[in-house]
């Protein structure tokens, strides 16, 4: 979740003493300006096989962003009639808490949910709590403690490690480094925009110079607003976005035949226009399957989107058509 499904997946431990204190700047960007646009409420996917996915956004009295949740709903039995009613089970919720009137958030409480197997219900997985710091108006870095639950296949975690960033008119690069004496060992994100993303890289780099991660490049817009730059962590978070992710079966598939698995949805906070065309590659470790996406929006009297249709075309490395999906959204907007 901004991815906003914001994910943490560390490959190793490490210990680091953070000083969370200094990392309060006071160089924060300035007071809150209200838009006259309406605020998204809510983007809610369309229903397969009886499951959706939501993020929902609240907000304070300065309209600053509040929460962002993400929910997942699907059909379950209730009552002695079996009767079906719709259940919705958060899976993430991103908390965020502000200095005064500043525009920019102090820090973020991301927490995360999941399930123990299939029809059992959510519990607590992990926290995230990150502190921002800033330097003439930019993010710099971020301080983040990380407490996660143990499980049958790890221990639990509690770690702390520093995220950093580089910023020009154009790029954002954020980089947490975990390289030792054993070697290089990396997460990085690469984002070139201009007015609009056109690219982004992100990955996992090992010490043994594997990659794992994927490939974005945005190739049209169209001429309308994207609800998305109106928050007001958007110029200040501008790496990050609203994420969905969904797996094959979450999709209308035209191709049941082989499953040539999921794919993932973004919208980026910075973009001033909706995203039209685009396409996802992935590391070779990942997978050879290439997703092209075209997107269509239905717009209301704002010049906002309503609803979105996605066509995913995808095709194996070599060109060859493997599969086609389709997916719809619809955006809500505070009254």
């Amino acid at each position: 979740m901004f991815e906003f499904y914001f994910k943490y997946t560390l490959m190793k431990r490490i210990v680091l003493i953070v000083a969370l204190i200094p990392f309060i700047s006071f160089a924060q960007p300035g007071l809150i300006n209200n838009s006259s646009l309406p605020l998204i409420n809510t983007v809610c996917s369309d229903t397969i096989k009886g499951n959706f996915k939501e993020i929902i956004f609240s907000y304070d009295h300065f309209n600053r962003v509040s929460s962002i949740v993400n929910r997942t709903g699907h059909l379950q039995k209730s009552g002695a009639s079996k009767t079906n009613v719709w259940v919705a089970d958060t899976t993430a919720i991103q908390t965020f808490e502000y200095t005064d009137q500043q525009k920019a958030p102090l820090l973020r409480r991301t927490t995360t949910y999941e399930s123990s197997g299939k029809g059992k219900g959510l519990h607590w997985d992990k926290t995230v709590l990150q502190y921002f710091k800033y330097e003439n108006g930019k993010r710099v870095k971020d301080s983040v403690l990380v407490t996660q639950k143990a499980s049958k296949e790890r221990n639990a975690l509690k770690e702390s490690y520093i995220t950093a960033y580089e910023q020009t008119d154009s790029t954002v690069t954020r980089l947490i480094d975990f390289s030792d004496r054993n070697g290089s060992d990396y997460y990085k994100d690469n984002l070139e925009y201009q007015g609009n993303v056109n690219a982004e890289t992100s990955g996992h780099h090992y010490a043994n110079h594997e990659f794992t991660g994927s490939y974005y490049t945005f190739t049209k817009f169209d001429n309308n607003i994207n609800p998305f730059r109106q928050l007001n962590i958007a110029s200040i978070l501008i790496n990050e976005k609203i994420a969905f992710s969904f797996e094959a079966a979450e999709l209308i598939n035209f191709n049941t035949k082989y499953d040539y698995g999921g794919t993932d949805f973004n919208w980026h906070l910075i973009n001033q226009n909706n995203a039209l065309h685009f396409t996802i590659k992935r590391g070779e470790k990942d997978s050879p399957i290439i997703d092209i996406s075209s997107l269509r929006y239905t717009y209301d009297q704002n010049k906002l989107p309503v609803y979105c249709t996605i066509y995913v075309k995808k095709i194996i490395s070599n060109g060859r058509f493997a599969n086609g999906n389709l997916k719809h959204f619809t955006f809500r907007y505070k009254k």
